[in-house]
Parts: C-alpha cells; sequence; structure tokens
C-alpha cells in the first residue's frame, strides 16, 4: 500500500505500522468517522494461497464476536481490487515484547496489573468458545498508562470445531507453546493457559524460559523440561506469585488451572498469602520470531536421538521367594496408602455453576465445610453461582477442612448501545440476561409504534456494571389521536391547561384585536373539529385587547394564515418545514417543523417594522410547495 492511497473511497492510508507472520498493517484515516484505524492486510505472497485467506477471514470474525475492552476491535471486513482486509482499532503504544525489553525487570504490582487485563480479554474469547492458540507478548499491545488489549486471533479455533484433531504439523509461536501442541495435539483453553504462564515468567524475569538453536529443540524443552527458576540474585519473586506459574505452566494440562477464572483468583490472592510451599506437578519468543510450522517428522526424529546416553541396566536377580516378597511389600504399602486416603483425605469438587445453597451441600457432601465466602466478577457464570474454590478443584485436603467459595458478582462491566428505536421486549431480555434490571415508563410518541424505545437513562458506547446500574427506558404507546376542541372565547389559561392536559406544543401569540378582551383567544391552529396527535404543535392567538393611535406604517403584527396541503406516501406522514422572514427570523433558517397527516391549517404571527417586508417559505418532505413575498 502506498502512503495517501484511498481504499473504497473511504480510508486513505497514511503508512505501515507492522508486519507479521501472515500479514502488513498500515495506519489510515477514516474519513467517514475521522478516526485513525488499523488496516490488516494479507502478505502478497499469501494472497493466492486459499487456506491463508480464510484464516485470514477466520481472524475478523473471531475477533467480532468478542465484547471486550482488552481485544482490540474489528469495525469491519472488506475487499478491494481483489485483496482482502480488515478495519481494526488503533492502539496507540507498543506490543508487551518491546514493553518488557524497556522496562524489565517488571514490579510484582505492575506485573499482575498487567496480566489481569489478558487474563480478562482471553476470558472472554473462552467464553465465546474461542482458543487464541498464539498468546505471545508480540500480540499483546500496551499504551503508556498500562492499558492492555490483545490481537492476532489469525490462528485461533473455535473448541466446538471437531475437525481439527491430531496433525502432523505444529501451529504456534514456539517459545511460548503447550506440550500438548509439541505433541501434536489439538490445542485447548489449557494450552492457552500454558501460554499465559510463560507470558508471565517472561514479564517477572524479562526473559523466555526455554531458548535454543532451533524451533525444534525448544519444543522438546517445553515438552521435557522443568521451568528454570524464577528468582536469582537480582530477582526476588514471593512463593505464591511463583505459584501462579507454576500451575499454569505444568506439563500435565490437568495439573493447570482449570479456567482462566481460576488463575485470576489465584494471582489476586497471591499477594496475601504468607509461608507458601510451592506447587508440585503430578508428573517462548523474539521480537524477530515468526509463527512457526514445523514438521512433526522432524520432531521426532530430534527426539529419538537427542540422548545418546544409555538408561542404567538393572541388574536381573532371580529366585521366586525375592520377587514374592516384593511384590507383597509394594502392595502392601499401596493399600495402607490408600486406605490412609480414603479415610483422612478428600478431593475438592466441581462446583461451576452450582448455586450457593448447591455449592455449600456439594462441599460437606464431599467431606468439607466452608469458612469463608467472597464474591468476584464472572463473565460466564450467573450472580450468585459459584465457579471457583480455594484451594481449586481436585486438591487433595483433609477431611473437615475449610475451604473458601468463590461466587460470581456477575458481569464486571458492559458496553452499551444506543437502543433507541429498538423493540422494547427484545431489548430488555438481552439486557436482563447480562445481568442488569430494566425497568420503563410509556410516553406517546408522534414518530415510534407502539413498544418502541423513546428514550434511555445511559450513554451509548459507555461500560457499566450489571450490578450497580438500574436500565430505565421510555417506551412509546403510540400515537393518540383525538379532536381538537374550540378554544376560542376561553381566557389564555384556561386554553393552556387545555394543551398541557392533552400533551400539545402551544405557541401563544398576542396582538391586538377590537373584537375580544385582553386576555382572551381569538384564533387558533389547528381549528375547531380536526384531528390531531400528542406532540403536534398549536398556535394560540391571544388577544391584547383594542388598538389605539397605531401607525401602519411603524413596527407591528400580522398573522398570516397558511393551508398545508397533505399528500399521501407509504410514511402515512408529511414533515413540513416552515421558513419565515421578518424582523426576528431569517428566511435562511428553520421556523417551525411539524409532522401532519391530513391537511392543516396553521397561522404564521409575523412581527414586521415596517420598512422590510416579510416572507415565508413552506416545505413538505424536502420539496418546497410554497414561497410567498411582500407580506406587509
Amino acid at each position: 500500500m502506498n502512503k495517501g492511497q484511498l481504499l473504497n473511497a473511504r480510508y486513505r492510508v497514511i503508512g505501515q505500522i507492522g508486519q507479521g507472520g501472515m500479514s502488513d498493517v498500515y495506519l489510515a484515516r477514516d474519513l467517514k468517522t475521522d478516526r485513525l484505524v488499523a488496516i490488516k492486510f494479507l502478505r502478497v505472497d499469501f494472497r493466492d494461497n486459499p487456506h491463508t485467506k480464510s484464516q485470514f477471514k477466520r481472524e475478523a470474525m473471531a475477533i467480532s464476536r468478542l465484547n471486550s475492552a482488552n481485544i482490540v476491535k474489528v469495525y469491519g471486513f472488506e475487499e478491494a481490487d481483489g485483496v482482502q482486509y480488515s478495519i481494526m482499532e488503533y492502539v496507540k503504544g507498543t506490543n508487551l515484547k518491546n514493553y518488557i525489553k524497556m522496562h524489565a525487570p517488571i514490579s510484582v504490582p505492575n506485573v499482575i496489573k498487567i496480566m489481569n487485563q489478558i487474563l480478562d480479554a482471553v476470558s472472554v474469547a473462552h467464553q465465546n468458545n474461542i482458543v487464541h492458540r498464539d498468546l505471545k507478548p508480540e500480540n499483546v499491545l500496551i499504551d503508556a498508562n498500562q492499558n492492555v488489549k490483545i490481537t492476532d486471533f489469525g490462528i485461533a479455533i473455535f473448541s466446538s470445531e471437531k475437525t481439527m484433531t491430531q496433525t502432523n504439523s505444529i501451529i504456534g509461536s514456539i517459545h511460548y507453546l503447550s506440550p500438548e501442541q509439541v505433541r501434536g495435539e489439538v490445542a485447548t483453553k489449557r494450552s492457552d493457559i500454558y501460554s499465559l504462564g510463560i507470558i508471565m515468567y517472561e514479564l517477572l524475569t524479562g526473559r523466555v524460559p526455554f531458548d535454543g538453536e532451533n524451533p525444534v529443540s525448544i519444543a522438546l524443552k517445553h515438552s521435557r523440561e522443568p521451568l528454570p527458576p524464577l528468582n536469582n540474585d537480582q530477582i526476588k519473586i514471593p512463593v505464591a506469585i511463583e505459584n501462579v506459574v507454576l500451575q499454569a505452566t505444568a506439563k500435565n494440562p490437568n495439573d493447570r488451572f482449570n479456567s482462566i477464572h481460576e488463575m485470576k483468583f489465584a494471582l489476586d490472592e497471591a499477594p496475601k498469602l504468607k509461608n507458601v510451599k510451592h506447587f508440585v506437578s503430578s508428573h517462548s519468543l523474539d521480537a524477530e520470531d515468526e509463527t512457526k510450522i514445523m514438521d512433526f517428522n522432524e520432531l521426532n526424529a530430534l527426539d529419538n536421538t537427542a540422548s545418546g546416553e544409555q538408561l542404567p541396566r538393572i541388574k536381573k536377580h532371580s529366585g521366586w521367594v525375592f520377587w514374592t516378597t516384593w511384590i507383597s511389600v509394594v502392595f502392601g504399602v499401596l493399600m495402607v496408602f490408600l486406605l490412609i486416603i480414603h479415610f483422612c483425605f478428600v478431593q475438592v469438587p466441581s462446583l461451576n455453576g452450582l448455586s450457593k445453597n448447591q455449592a455449600i451441600k456439594e462441599l460437606q457432601k464431599s467431606g468439607l465445610k466452608v469458612d469463608h465466602i467472597k464474591y468476584q466478577y464472572a463473565d460466564n457464570v450467573p450472580i450468585n453461582h459459584a465457579f471457583v474454590t480455594n484451594p481449586p478443584t481436585k486438591s487433595w485436603l483433609l477431611r473437615n477442612k475449610a475451604v473458601t467459595l468463590v461466587l460470581s458478582n456477575g458481569v464486571s462491566k458492559i458496553d452499551l448501545s444506543n437502543y433507541i428505536g429498538q423493540d422494547y421486549d427484545i431489548t430488555a431480555k438481552e439486557l436482563g440476561n447480562q445481568g442488569f434490571t430494566v425497568q420503563r415508563e410509556f410516553a406517546s410518541s408522534d414518530t415510534f409504534s407502539s413498544g418502541k424505545i423513546l428514550k434511555q437513562n445511559f450513554v451509548p458506547g459507555n461500560s457499566y456494571s450489571p450490578r450497580d446500574k438500574t436500565i430505565k427506558f421510555v417506551v412509546s404507546d403510540g400515537i393518540k389521536e383525538f379532536t381538537m376542541r374550540r378554544l376560542i372565547g376561553l381566557s389564555k389559561e384556561e386554553a393552556a391547561s387545555y394543551v398541557e392536559m392533552m400533551g400539545l406544543n402551544p405557541t401563544f401569540d398576542y396582538q391586538y384585536n377590537d373584537d375580544y378582551p385582553a386576555g382572551m383567544v381569538f384564533n387558533q391552529n389547528p381549528d375547531s373539529g380536526l384531528t390531531v396527535f400528542n406532540g403536534d404543535n398549536v398556535i394560540i392567538s391571544v388577544s391584547k385587547g383594542e388598538k389605539t393611535n397605531s401607525n401602519q406604517n411603524g413596527p407591528h403584527t400580522l398573522n398570516v394564515n397558511v393551508n398545508l396541503p397533505y399528500q399521501s406516501n407509504d410514511n402515512k406522514s408529511n414533515v413540513i418545514d416552515i421558513y419565515v422572514k421578518d424582523k426576528n427570523n431569517s428566511i435562511d433558517h428553520l421556523y417551525r417543523r411539524i409532522t401532519i397527516y391530513q391537511d392543516t391549517k396553521f397561522i404564521i404571527p409575523f412581527k414586521l417594522d415596517g420598512k422590510t417586508a416579510g416572507e415565508y417559505k413552506i416545505v413538505r418532505d424536502g420539496k418546497t410547495i410554497s414561497n410567498v413575498k411582500n407580506i406587509n
């Protein structure tokens, strides 16, 4: 793309700002919204590859499903001259890899702040059954205020896609690749948790845990070698914080956190824990690196030849008595061990999705008790339902041990849109499912049919907590019509009371009149007997009494009766714009806009200075139908 190039008559290219394994990213200005956007193109060498084109579109589809302040928004997916591109939110800042290089070592509180935002973003993806598969610092953007957004869902998969089984290649960034991906197995949500653990390791230490001469050797280290210690002479990290990294990066996926929520809870609780033992399991990428697709046969070959050492041979013992004795001893020890576990230890059950009472009963049934209940925001767990415990699910505890039960406090914050004009019942159900309390009141409308939303008590585009925000809508109960009564002969106060009661918008015009005493209505528009609607405008002429010593050539007022002809159309109404030129008004500015449903009379009160003639113009549905000048 060239600087200044215009895409689809809307996006003006400013310049290139990034390059990835399969794409180039440019900064552009959206001429329609006058905002900066990032535009992502497939690299030239990938544009004719159907697989990468499909993968590129998959990324836009994946992100567009996600609603999170910590995920780069996708505004659209378009094509120009046969080249596909996605329009994305522009984040002014750098990626997390560069941030680590500039700021390492990063303090533990800042690591927690950054990781919590990353965890919130991945939680939303997992909630939508999307596995990222390529989480790494290069795919995490961060601004000067440490606001974090993740991006690049180019190789993300939906966890419901059953066609993705074991393959002959490994997809992902090798420094952050989970052991199961090294083995060619399907990436799961726990694979993302492993990558998050490696990112946290790098945030704390300033380096990746595993490095090597080639991708295959790094992959084998992920699969075989224990995580290098985080602490050294220069770095002192609390054991509880270290344990979060160790559990997230356990070789066996079953030893990792069950969910992002569980990992986030452990991270938030870690600074409070003292005298903690190290986590014991039961059994990464430089800025220049790109996403790797490695031949699995190469990995197998290295796996078979990586070690030239032979395992020490165990000297064979003969004799039936020897083997019988040893088998008996092992069996006896095993039985004693199993009996101890059965009578003294119990396993923390999974409580995810259970109500508060159900969770307490399940814990008691398992031989445990609750000593404390905490609340935490959880996007995909109903309010007052359990989603995590401390210690976590599957932990072994002494019988009658107390645990902390964590219940959902509902969704943290949700972006709300502009719902004006939308159906109330559908909108209220949608917001209610997200945890909001929704209230309504009715009002008549001259534009919206019954059941449509007229007003809302929040700013569109802002984020609100369902627990703290009550949504209030004003809803149309339809357009009310009635027959206009006669106001002539009433006092100004009586006429005002009537139009207020009927929901009309009055304009009072005071003029001298020889036939009606001061304060009495002598003319009205619309006339009595005509059908009017709530919200219609009405002009009420009120007498100022007899006019004396008047100078017709000097300043004076003049009422002009105007007929507004109705024209039938599909909208069932006409919009009338009236322009007036007099002492107080200019013909270039709108004087009054009204909606009519039949032929309607209208009074225009002119205030003339005796020198310049008056003028009015009537425009119906955008077309001028009358223009009268020289009014004196």
